[in-house]
């Protein structure tokens, strides 16, 4: 009789034959959890990696699509800034040509006014000092050839009046008519520089009409003082 609760204690701790499979299928199902979780903790670092990649990828194409904008807007700066470089040099080159031209011009001018000078000299020393004006003579003719040199040359002689190059300065009647507008004497000569008239040549031309007689007009202010342009 004293055994008998022994026994019972035994039965009691020992498990079912049902229990023991449920105790298996879980275990099963657990290993098959663990199975996954570790593959996919296996695939998981290959997966983040191209992830990354491809993120990597994108933000190069996103700079070297930044960097080809940079460049393009660049470019097209610099080609504005030549192109307003260019306009800038040409403008000041004109502007340089034309401020040489405008001195050259002037200079011109004044070596017009001392060949003036001499050829009065010249008229009023041919009577009472020959040699002297025959030297005044030989430095007109040099000063002539340095005009020359400058492409500027005298009108010259014309038989008619040419109011391109000329203007009237007197005026002699005749009642020949083939005569009329005929350049009868030069007041002072006149210059052409570079195919453009510099100074017109004053003229003194006969003017049709019945009864001749020379009609003497306002004295011109360019030759106030002076002699008849000596031929």
């Amino acid at each position: 009789m004293d055994h008998e609760p022994e026994s019972l204690e035994v039965q009691e701790t020992t498990p079912s034959s049902l229990e023991v499979v449920n105790q298996d299928q879980g275990t099963s199902e657990n290993q098959a959890s663990i199975a996954e979780v570790v593959a996919e903790q296996n695939q998981s670092p290959k997966a983040s990696s191209e992830v990354m990649l491809a993120a990597r990828l994108t933000q190069i194409e996103t700079t070297l699509f930044d960097l080809k904008q940079m460049f393009e807007q660049r470019l097209q700066s610099d080609r504005a800034k030549e192109k307003a470089f260019d306009a800038l040099y040409v403008k000041l080159e004109q502007q340089e040509s034309r401020f040489q031209a405008s001195l050259k011009e002037n200079l011109i001018r004044s070596l017009l006014l001392l060949y003036d000078s001499m050829v009065i000299a010249k008229a009023d020393l041919k009577s009472v000092h020959p040699s002297a004006a025959e030297r005044i003579g030989s430095l007109k003719q040099e000063l002539l050839n340095i005009l020359y040199s400058e492409d500027v040359e005298p009108v010259g002689e014309l038989e008619t009046l040419n109011r391109q190059c000329q203007k009237v300065s007197g005026t002699i009647l005749t009642d020949d008519s083939t005569q009329h507008h005929s350049i009868v004497n030069i007041d002072r000569e006149g210059f052409i520089f570079q195919g453009r008239v510099l100074r017109p040549q004053s003229v003194v031309i006969r003017q049709y009409q019945p009864t001749a007689a020379y009609v003497p007009q306002p004295e011109n202010p360019e030759t106030a003082g002076g002699s008849s342009w000596p031929l």
